[in-house]
């Protein structure tokens, strides 16, 4: 008796694994044939997920249906929206109140926080979207996202294809301080876990030889530089002046007296914005003679607040700095009618690019950018911009641009760089570097 009941527990089982074990990607299938899924991995806002957004639309043009997975929050650019290839599966976020905790609560809430993860993503990638050709995620975050790609690339037959855009347990290591013991399990977590994959995408040339001989990472490793898309580009005179009095952030600003300096971010502990505001206090002490300038930054993040209240406290006469947030279809415009761009973005693992810079190069717009490890890939000093390392040095190259005599010659001369470089555009780069990844199985 005993036996016939064991037997009928077992085949219990088996049929429940048969029917709620999600279903593999049958290469070669009819329904592999007429449903090529990629599955893009973003776990944070999508819409201020620009890299992943841009696979998703050079996907979508090579014939793939896209599913992108992350959280509701800014709205994507038009182009992205209109696309009928391209679906979102959103993960709900956590309340508000356990997000914003303080340092000492993290070991509490970080589990909380990733078993909240993990059950839902379990959900999407296991049986809301259809069994994928290819899981594409980005790292950071690496916890539990790491674990849970290789998980589901195994179990519905997937290749999985690692974007790495920085190292998730420097940037935690910004937040808990480089020694402390999350930090440490959260390096190994990561160099063991995103070792295996079918692919391999790095944002820098350094970013790839890191992968290769600190990860020894399997699979093939390759370099896609952030370019920008078709929506940057450079004005035209009347286009610059139209935008510039009908854009609610630039009211006030004369284009024959003033001058217009961009900057955007998303408040966090990697760009210390403290830089900026000391080099633009001394830009405004200064004797010389220099023109007016209207700083507008843009973007969202957790210390908005903080520098907010530092920059009502400043009282400067030849310096406005308005803190804003721009539509998707605005923020390429506010480039195009900048006189000067400035990146503060430091690297907290000195591997990766500020995007940003890539956006404004593809407005032509030179660049000042604060100097750090692989920065030369991409700001070359004198031709398309200058680098800086403090807000002293930041505040000679303003005065040297906007107050010397052969500042104006020198301006001109860094925009014709920036655009000569803004013509490396992201559906070529794409193309030829990651078009190969993504073959139909």
């Amino acid at each position: 008796m005993i036996y016939y009941l064991l037997g009928a527990c077992i085949l219990y089982i088996v049929t429940l694994a048969y029917f709620f074990t999600p279903s593999p990607y049958l290469e070669g299938s009819k329904f592999a044939k007429k449903n090529q899924t990629i599955a893009i991995l973003v776990l944070g806002d999508i819409g201020r997920s620009p890299r992943m957004l841009y696979h998703a639309g050079s996907l979508s043009r090579a014939g793939f249906k896209v599913q992108i997975i992350g959280y509701k929050g800014t709205m994507p650019h038009q182009d992205v929206l209109n696309d009928a290839n391209i679906q979102y599966q959103f993960v709900p976020q956590l309340p508000t109140a356990l997000n914003n905790q303080p340092k000492w609560l993290f070991p509490i809430l970080g589990p909380v926080k990733v078993l909240h993860q993990i059950f839902f993503l379990c959900i999407i990638l296991g049986y809301a979207i259809d069994p994928p050709a290819y899981i594409l995620l980005q790292n950071p975050p690496s916890i539990p996202v790491l674990a849970l790609g290789r998980l589901f690339a195994w179990i519905r037959n997937s290749r999985l294809v690692i974007d790495w855009h920085n190292l998730g347990y420097s940037i935690l290591g910004l937040k808990l301080g480089a020694g402390h013991p999350m930090v440490s399990i959260s390096k190994v977590y990561e160099k063991i876990v995103g070792r295996n994959a079918y692919a391999h995408l790095a944002v820098t040339d350094s970013m790839s030889t890191f992968l290769r001989d600190e990860v020894r990472a399997s699979g093939s490793i390759k370099t896609l530089h952030d370019r920008p898309p078709a929506q940057f580009r450079v004005f035209e005179t009347q286009e610059r002046v139209q935008f510039l009095f009908s854009c609610d952030a630039t009211q006030g600003f004369e284009p024959a007296r003033d001058k217009l300096v961009v900057s955007s971010t998303s408040w966090t502990l990697d760009e210390d914005f403290q830089i900026l505001l000391d080099a633009l206090v001394a830009y405004d002490s200064d004797v010389a003679e220099k023109p007016r300038l209207l700083v507008v930054i843009t973007g969202k993040g957790p210390l908005l607040g903080h520098y907010r209240n530092l920059i009502a406290g400043l009282a400067l006469k030849s310096v406005t700095i308005r803190c804003c947030w721009l539509r998707a279809e605005d923020y390429p415009k506010i480039l195009a009618s900048a006189d000067l761009g400035i990146s503060l973005h430091s690297s907290s693992s000195g591997l990766d690019l500020p995007m940003k810079v890539v956006d404004m190069f593809g407005c032509g717009l030179p660049v000042l950018a604060l100097r750090f490890a692989c920065i030369h890939e991409l700001v070359i000093e004198g031709l398309n911009g200058r680098t800086f390392s403090d807000s002293e040095d930041l505040s000679q190259c303003l005065l040297g641009l906007f107050a010397e005599a052969e500042g104006k010659e020198h301006l001109r001369v860094l925009r014709e760089g920036a655009i000569e470089e803004g013509k490396r555009r992201w559906d070529g780069e794409w193309s030829s570097v990651a078009s190969t990844i993504f073959q139909k199985r």
